[in-house]
């Protein structure tokens, strides 16, 4: 009797599916992260994440995009609460280190004395990002236009490549849900 007892536990927990672990890292994939016209040049960042990856979007001096990693290396603050220079470097507002974007450079140190050299590893990660039908997409994983480009993913647009010139009708909506990002994407391919 013991040993049908043990069999019939093993039974069941062969039909049991343990808990789907919750994934911190995200899929290597573009992401949609915001509309191009909400993303204004000007002094103040626009800080968004992706699965609790903090990212910071702005525009430089040319108007151009960019995409960079929303920590400074010094002391981890958040650097979208800096603001923009009129250079168009990054400063963080805790020690007012500058980092140029499209690189992620240190390039000021104020405590630095004249002349001296920032440290290399004062880095930011640079993501690389893409507009398609006003839509501003971040890639999260290495340089996909780089080695390997053939493996990535296409820019995701919509089936009649809609673009600014006809007319279109959206929605925007936010919505924040109870489970793991893996079971919706699971029940929205289905």
């Amino acid at each position: 009797m013991h040993r049908l007892h043990q069999h019939d536990e093993r039974s069941l927990q062969q039909r049991t599916f343990p808990p789907r672990p919750v994934s911190s890292r995200p899929v290597y994939s573009w992401y949609a992260v915001g509309y191009d016209r909400d993303i204004v040049e000007g002094p103040k960042p626009f800080a968004v994440s992706i699965f609790d990856e903090p990212l910071m979007l702005y525009r430089d001096t040319s108007g151009a995009l960019q995409c960079v990693s929303d920590f400074c290396p010094h002391r981890a603050a958040k650097l979208s609460e800096g603001q923009i220079t009129e250079d168009g470097n990054i400063e963080c507002l805790y020690h007012g280190w500058q980092f140029e974007g499209s690189k992620g450079a240190c390039v000021k140190v104020p405590q630095l004395p004249e002349g001296a050299t920032p440290p290399r590893a004062a880095t930011l990660r640079v993501y690389p990002l893409a507009v398609n039908e006003g839509v501003v997409y971040v890639w999260m994983g290495e340089n996909p236009w780089g080695e390997g480009a053939k493996d990535i993913l296409p820019i995701p647009s919509t089936p009649d490549n809609l673009d600014e010139n006809k007319p279109t009708f959206t929605y925007e909506f936010v919505c924040d849900l109870p489970y793991d990002w893996s079971y919706l994407t699971e029940n929205l391919v289905r």
